[in-house]
């Protein structure tokens, strides 16, 4: 009895000792204006501080960690369509070409992915001449836990889905870059965005 109690004590301090020994995950964001100005905003905020400060904000759309979307979001059932898109292979499934810009919304392996390459150059702009573009890169396993644990459907649950970001080592899930400015949102394990 007294070699199983220290067996099992052993199990969970070695347990323990890897659990804190896994490196914090870090949520960042980086503005970088690219105007006159030449503003960089950085944000880098420790996933385990977002997980203790969400739930404590009560603010008008942003309760509990979930937050309220305003809008029609009744009229579709999303969790249906992403259970729907997370089953089938991969595939792109909308593609929007026009004049003014592309849109393509797929999906690649765990990831949805949305691309959006604008092709018209805004008028302050001409000299530079480069258009606005998009990249989204999102685990379907982050949009379900956005998903999941809400009490209508024009709820979005944060809390569940940065803890879901937590299984990903690196992972860029946006970047906007124009004339004016270039952003960039990720997760890693470095407490710094440079």
């Amino acid at each position: 009895m007294k070699r199983a109690l220290l067996g099992m004590v052993g199990i969970l301090l070695g347990a323990t000792m890897a659990l804190a020994q896994a490196p914090e995950r870090w949520f960042h964001i980086r503005v970088v204006s690219t105007d006159a100005k030449g503003e960089i905003v950085r944000v880098n905020v420790p996933m385990s501080v977002a997980e203790q400060v969400l739930p404590a904000i009560h603010a008008k759309d942003l309760n509990d960690g979930k937050v309220r979307i305003h809008g029609k979001m009744s009229d579709v059932d999303v969790r249906a369509l992403l259970d729907a898109v997370a089953k089938s292979p991969d595939n792109e499934f909308v593609t929007v070409e026009s004049k003014d810009e592309n849109v393509r919304v797929a999906k690649s392996g765990e990831y949805l992915l949305v691309k959006v390459r604008d092709h018209k150059v805004r008028a302050k702009d001409k000299e530079q001449g480069k258009p606005e573009q998009v990249d989204i890169k999102v685990p379907i396993s982050v949009v379900k836990a956005l998903l999941s644990n809400t009490e209508s459907k024009d709820e979005l649950n944060v809390l569940a889905a940065l803890q879901a970001l937590k299984a990903y080592e690196n992972l860029d899930l946006v970047t906007v870059t124009d004339n004016d400015q270039t952003v960039r949102i990720w997760v890693d394990s470095r407490n710094t965005t440079d």
